[in-house]
């Protein structure tokens, strides 16, 4: 029964249980890579502080717990927590455990699930999504609530969890009731944090938003959220080529390339490291000779000129993937990209190849960025950081009449 203490407590919280759930839906429109990297907008994390220290003195003014009658106060104020980052973790997670212990319903598992899988602990995430299916209406699979949006997202979330965690006969379990098991997109980008440039050289100090962007990079899928990086990228530092990633679900935008448009996906973790070495490289001219080189052994990869700014969700796009694309222009600038070597023990042939080329008659000026250093050669190296210094520092010739258009 209950007391008309409890009632008038409840409609002291009604009104700060509707601010946060309005605050929470709102920010769980947030894809979780801006949630893990950047956080509330200013806005929303002062109106979300503002509700959560309303709903701190309610709890201390009537003394209330979360093993209470109040749960929808108490998830609000849960989900709140999740969503104004990792200082209130530890908060959220006591509220949320304590409901779960009262009345393990699919809700508080799957928010439980949530907030494990936002700070990428995903044995325990996976533990508490499993727990939300077993409360979830167990439906045969040819069932068609089986497509409901509850019953669907808690097996996606499974899915993840699975794969970030290695075990991906799990994952295809997981997959198989969606009928996705054995399905993968045809294509797919994933977006990473990166700093431009002329972000500071300390990389623990506050980043401005005007340096900090998502940079995308082409994978090739291997599940529905997980593949390979098949091309470097030009200023994130989290993933290389060759890495195994993790995705989310839901495409964040789509990107288009030389082999199309595909969905751009936020980045959840990189599950293994690829043993590719990847140089920082400069070509003045025509890169053919290098490509050829290069052979099977190496990659270039050419990068397209974009400017890096927060709005945009991916700042730089490679030019393309092909070892046979056309590099810069003979008369401008020196192309900016890199080389992939494939097999690290092959660096000293590499090296062999290319001070041959070096040598021969006319050859493209270019600089590659350690690969010396990755055999030991010290003074090669240093000569290779001198011409990288040159080419860096080379003015563009003028334009002239002819192929590339009148001079302007």
């Amino acid at each position: 029964m209950i007391t008309a203490h409890a009632k008038e407590v409840a409609s002291l919280l009604a009104p700060t249980t509707k601010t946060m759930r309005e605050l929470v839906t709102r920010a769980e429109n947030l894809p979780l890579d801006v949630l893990r990297w950047k956080g509330l907008s200013d806005k929303d994390q002062s109106a979300a502080q503002q509700a959560a220290d309303g709903a701190q003195s309610l709890q201390q003014k009537h003394n209330l717990l979360p093993s209470q009658s109040q749960r929808a106060f108490w998830k609000a104020y849960a989900n709140l927590l999740r969503l104004m980052g990792p200082a209130q973790d530890t908060h959220c997670r006591t509220i949320l455990h304590t409901l779960a212990q009262e009345r393990p319903d699919p809700e508080v598992c799957f928010d439980l699930g949530l907030l494990h899988k936002t700070y990428g602990r995903w044995s325990d995430a996976h533990r508490w999504f499993g727990l939300a299916l077993e409360h979830v209406s167990l439906a045969p699979p040819s069932d068609p609530s089986l497509g409901t949006p509850t019953r669907r997202a808690v097996l996606w979330n499974l899915a993840i969890c699975a794969t970030a965690m290695g075990d991906l006969p799990q994952a295809e379990g997981h997959w198989e009731p969606l009928g996705l098991c054995g399905q993968s997109p045809p294509s797919a980008w994933v977006r990473v944090p990166a700093l431009s440039d002329t972000a500071p050289s300390d990389r623990q100090a506050p980043t401005s938003d005007a340096h900090a962007f998502f940079e995308a990079v082409p994978v090739q899928c291997l599940s529905p959220c997980h593949g390979i990086v098949v091309a470097p990228p030009r200023h994130a530092e989290a993933l290389s080529y060759g890495d195994t990633v993790v995705w989310d679900g839901k495409p964040v935008g789509m990107q288009e390339s030389a082999d199309g448009t595909a969905p751009v996906f936020p980045l959840l973790e990189v599950c293994s490291k690829g043993t590719a070495k990847v140089f920082e490289t400069l070509v003045l001219g025509d890169p053919a000779p290098l490509v050829s080189a290069l052979g099977s052994t190496a990659t270039w990869f050419p990068f397209r000129k974009a400017t890096p700014t927060s709005h945009c969700p991916v700042a730089d796009d490679m030019a393309t993937r092909s070892q046979s694309s056309p590099g810069s222009d003979p008369s401008g600038p020196p192309q900016e990209g890199r080389v992939v070597l494939h097999d690290p023990a092959a660096a000293s042939v590499l090296c062999d190849r290319l001070e041959f080329l070096r040598r021969s008659p006319g050859s493209t000026k270019y600089a590659i960025q350690g690969l010396h250093a990755l055999v030991g050669d010290s003074p090669a190296e240093g000569r290779e950081r001198v011409r990288w210094s040159q080419l860096d520092r080379a003015p563009a010739p003028p334009n002239t009449p002819g192929a590339h258009g009148d001079a302007s």
